[in-house]
């Protein structure tokens, strides 16, 4: 295939060679013995020169030939030898002509993998296997070919049934057929990036999963992780669209919703029962070519509801196990969620029943105890005795008010009776003193949680405290608004003011801190604007545990 062989112009200089340095030497020597003999002996001399001469040429002749056949032989295995070991090549290989990129060979291996015959390979270039930002790389590469050897990295080629092969290249520079080509070995590396790939995937997954774990254990609004999970879903390969849906009553609603997301889809979900999930991952057809996976969202007892992947297609098993992971996240956010909500019912109605004791029995029995007191004072005339009598009652009656204030702190009856605004008043009631003037206005329609509305009192009620302790104010203002599914209680005052500024780690502002805490863990936000002689605005926002994400249309 590939050889280099003794030309003509090289054998006849040896054959000439040989004949001149014969001659030269026949006639310098026989001139002297032959030198004043008859001429018939230099006759025979001339004879005797051609005879010898054509003796030597044949030898020669005999011994190059018999070498150039040798030669020819060995060419000639090599060249199987080549021919075979570049078409049993395992990678695949091929040479082409370094100046018009046109295929010359390509061994089995090359048509394997590639699925164009030799004939067709003939017919191309080797631009017609490159993508076509690829084809752009490889103009400059060829433009410094030079004859060694040289590894060109990795590079992406097409199949002819349109697959792209990750393949590294590595070349060197022959003659063939007396043109300057290339010889190409391409190692398909195809799987080896596949599985790069898919290990960083992995990682990257693992990541977004940690991420969100994290943030669940700071128990934010659930939308915000419902939010979250969905984003990660649209960032991967293949998906197009992601959902998270509750079972609220009879009909779903969609809480948060990222990529594209299509009525089609919508309708999709909604005839689904929770019963179908049996808390595995199920996949359903989604509008034209796409897939919808269904990853539910267990709760303590039940299906809470799920997530709604919409793909590209089908869903491999690594893709599927990432949702599944995620709706895990979400799960145990739920349960986390249900667990405190559990807690804060729990405690609120602990603290309700520790007040109605108070109420009943304690309290009973010091009015009790003050009744009789005023009796035996009207029956005894004693002046001293008398005033004895009075000092009692008016311990007594500090007593009965502490013990209704204790019972308020525990469980204020305006909650139940009356709302937030109610309670809020009985609070600033004892607050506004003197020339302290307050109002309340309450912009809610519908009742709020009671959670909620537990955890919103006494985390305003502290902000209210902290005004009538260290304000100096002449009016405080409460205000309860609803407000991106949750309520929002406001409290502004005109009084003193402070510098925020480091302003939780001094000495009695304990409270902030506390109140912030509070807020964050039931899924709020705090927000807190003062300065110095300018008042003082608490802002307190808590989602209802029971609402979706502001913004989402309900798809029904």
């Amino acid at each position: 295939m590939i050889g280099r062989a003794r030309t003509p112009a090289s054998t006849a200089v040896r054959i000439t060679g040989v004949y001149l340095l014969a001659a030269t030497v026949w006639i310098l020597a026989s001139d002297r013995i032959v030198d004043g003999l008859p001429h018939s002996v230099q006759s025979v001399k001339g004879l005797a020169f051609v005879v010898v001469t054509a003796g030597v040429l044949f030898a020669v002749l005999v011994r190059d030939l018999g070498h150039r056949e040798a030669l020819a032989r060995l060419l000639e295995q090599e060249r199987a030898a080549s021919e075979h070991l570049f078409a049993a090549t395992p990678e695949p290989a091929w040479v082409f002509d370094a100046e018009t990129l046109r295929f010359l060979a390509v061994n089995d291996a090359t048509i394997a993998r590639y699925g164009w015959t030799a004939d067709e390979f003939r017919a191309m270039t080797i631009m017609d296997i490159r993508p076509p930002d690829e084809r752009e790389r490889l103009g400059p590469v060829l433009r410094t070919l030079t004859p060694e050897h040289r590894d060109f990295g990795r590079w992406r080629h097409r199949t002819k049934d349109g697959r792209v092969l990750d393949v590294h290249i590595s070349a060197h520079g022959v003659v063939y057929d007396g043109r300057p080509a290339e010889l190409v070995i391409a190692r398909d590396e195809s799987d080896l990036v596949r599985e790069e790939e898919a290990r960083l995937t992995r990682h990257r997954r693992q990541v977004v999963l940690a991420a969100l774990s994290t943030l669940a254990l700071a128990e934010p609004a659930l939308q915000t992780l419902f939010a979250r999970a969905c984003a990660a879903i649209v960032a991967e390969p293949g998906f197009a669209g992601a959902a998270v849906i509750q079972l609220d009553g009879d009909r779903r609603v969609l809480w948060a919703i990222e990529g594209e997301w299509t009525g089609a889809d919508a309708t999709a979900v909604l005839p689904l029962e929770s019963s179908s999930w049996d808390r595995r991952v199920t996949f359903a057809p989604g509008a034209g070519d796409t897939t919808l996976l269904f990853a539910p969202i267990v709760g303590r007892v039940e299906a809470f509801g799920a997530i709604v992947a919409r793909a590209n297609g089908s869903v491999d098993e690594d893709a599927t196990l990432f949702v599944e992971s995620l709706a895990n996240v979400l799960g145990t956010a739920v349960v986390r969620r249900e667990t405190s909500d559990a807690l804060a019912l729990a405690e609120e109605a602990e603290r309700q029943r520790i007040s109605e004791d108070i109420h009943d029995d304690p309290l009973q029995l010091l009015i009790a105890v003050a009744m009789r007191l005023q009796v035996m004072r009207r029956r005894h005339a004693d002046p001293e005795l008398r005033a004895e009598l009075d000092s009692i009652l008016v311990d007594e009656r500090r007593a009965i008010e502490r013990l209704r204030m204790v019972m308020f702190e525990l469980h204020p009856q305006g909650i139940d009776d009356g709302g937030l605004a109610q309670a809020f008043e009985h609070v600033l009631e004892r607050v506004a003193t003197g020339e302290t003037t307050y109002s309340v206005d309450d912009h809610t329609e519908v009742p709020i949680p009671a959670s909620t509305a537990a955890i919103l009192f006494r985390s305003a009620r502290e902000a209210i405290l902290n005004v009538g302790r260290h304000a100096n104010a002449r009016h405080i203002e409460v205000t309860i608004t609803p407000e991106d599914e949750g309520t929002t209680v406001r409290v502004r005052d005109d009084g003193d003011g402070f510098e925020i500024a480091g302003s939780e780690s001094r000495p009695g502002h304990l409270g902030l801190v506390t109140m912030r805490a509070r807020v964050a863990r039931a899924g709020g936000r705090t927000v807190v604007r003062s300065e110095p002689g300018g008042g003082t605005t608490v802002e307190l926002w808590i989602p209802h545990r029971s609402a979706g994400p502001p913004g989402v249309p309900d798809p029904t």
